[in-house]
């Protein structure tokens, strides 16, 4: 890899809005630059396990299964080894359902 002069974008932070931001950039035939400081790239994002909807209707339909946004907090920051953002996960959570909702609409009316 050469570094150059001139880029279109520089996007300081590798984590995953830092690799998503990149993504859309180079998709739009944009010169992309990415710092990081860590040793790797992913930040947070490495700790994602996937996608849920903690308090939202479609939990609250499954009457056995109880997750709390408590809950949900403390076990990725156990996954993560302490490693992962606390406020980041807490306001990802607070917002899970609503992102989830959404993220369903936009499906439904792509298709």
């Amino acid at each position: 890899m050469s570094l150059k002069n001139n880029y279109d974008v520089i996007i300081i932070g590798g984590g995953a809005s830092g690799l998503v931001a990149a993504y859309e950039a180079a998709h739009n035939s944009q010169s992309v630059l990415v710092v990081e400081k860590g040793h790797n790239l992913g930040g947070s994002g490495n700790y994602i396990e996937g996608a849920f909807a903690v308090d939202s209707f479609m939990q609250k339909k499954h009457a056995d299964y109880h997750l709390t946004k408590e809950a949900a907090l403390n076990e990725e920051l156990n996954y993560s080894h302490y490693k992962a953002d606390t406020n980041t996960w807490k306001q990802y959570i607070d917002g899970s359902a609503d992102i989830i909702i959404k993220w369903l609409k936009d499906l439904y009316e792509y298709i």
